[in-house]
């Protein structure tokens, strides 16, 4: 078949392309573009375009459209998430349950840990939450990901909004892909441990601490084994993409021998997934079962061992 351009040979992309133009100036005007517009505009054009197509005419204005349609509610659904992740905070403790999302991190004068808040006013969100050291009290580094607590603590905004890192990174996009909508101190008497319901979290959420603590489990267990701790950094960081026991020598090592792409979970790890799973699926891998058999498993896979460290 004859086509008149290249794009036409991948028709998702151009559909692609508007999406993404679409998050872009959705972000870019969220502060001052209010988000009816984008809804009622969103609403409009896909009138039009189903009156056109009833009527069975402008087919090429039907298909502009259709890219305005995409570009329009990427702008939207970008609008509403950073809509849904501002608050304001009147400096004043407030009363939460929350679950803890990532192992706590030892820090100078702290105990840094990731929440989801599943009940209170921020219930369905996430916080960096820092909670206090002492030298007499370290209960906060024995918490694990999984467990409930009940605290009482101010919540406040992040002071780095404005600034980025080296390279144009920006800790304000990081924060909002992750949901993580404030911080917050929690002293050590502001916080127990408690039964909670994760019914606060989304299904995706759930889904996401579910696979955390499944992988949180695998590596105590080679923990215990008879491993020697530099094997131990190399197979976490290979297999699950924990990096936290890689020792400065140890990735030094790894980096002079040109090799340390391996502990980074990449395209070749995934390879090897869909090799085995091919393997094992045999005539059966070609089939529309197989397929998505493999592509979930995959996507789990990546969505398991992207569990990342605060």
């Amino acid at each position: 078949m004859k086509t008149n351009g290249k794009l036409q040979l991948y028709p998702c992309l151009r559909i692609a392309m508007c999406l993404i133009a679409g998050i872009y100036v959705g972000d870019a005007t969220a502060a001052c573009v209010p988000l009816v517009l984008w809804q009622w505009l969103f609403v409009g054009l896909l009138a039009v375009v189903l009156l056109l197509y009833l009527l069975n005419r402008h087919a090429i204005v039907q298909t502009l459209i259709l890219f305005g349609i995409m570009m329009v509610g990427g702008a939207w659904r970008i609008a509403y998430v950073e809509r849904q992740q501002r608050y304001a905070f009147s400096g004043e403790e407030e009363t939460y349950e929350a679950v803890v999302v990532a192992q706590p991190i030892e820090k100078k004068r702290s105990f840094k840990c990731e929440l989801a808040i599943v009940r209170g006013r921020l219930a369905g969100h996430k916080v960096n939450a820092y909670f206090q050291k002492s030298h007499t009290d370290t209960a906060a580094l024995s918490l694990t990901i999984g467990d409930g607590i009940t605290a009482q603590s101010v919540f406040s905004h992040f002071d780095d909004d404005a600034r980025a890192q080296r390279g144009g990174f920006s800790w304000r996009r990081q924060r909002m892909v992750r949901d993580i909508v404030a911080r917050t101190f929690i002293a050590s008497d502001g916080w127990k441990r408690a039964e909670v319901s994760v019914r606060g979290m989304t299904w995706l959420g759930r889904l996401g601490l579910s696979l955390q603590s499944l992988r949180q489990r695998l590596l105590r267990q080679l923990r215990g084994s008879s491993v020697s701790e530099d094997a131990y950094a190399t197979i976490a960081a290979m297999t699950l993409g924990d990096k936290t026991a890689l020792t400065t020598q140890l990735r030094e090592s790894y980096s002079k021998a040109g090799v340390s792409h391996v502990l980074a979970l990449s395209g070749l790890h995934l390879g090897i997934i869909y090799a085995m799973l091919a393997l094992l699926l045999g005539q059966r891998r070609n089939t529309m079962l197989g397929l998505v058999a493999t592509i979930t498993l995959i996507w789990l896979f990546a969505s398991w061992s992207a569990c990342r460290q605060v």
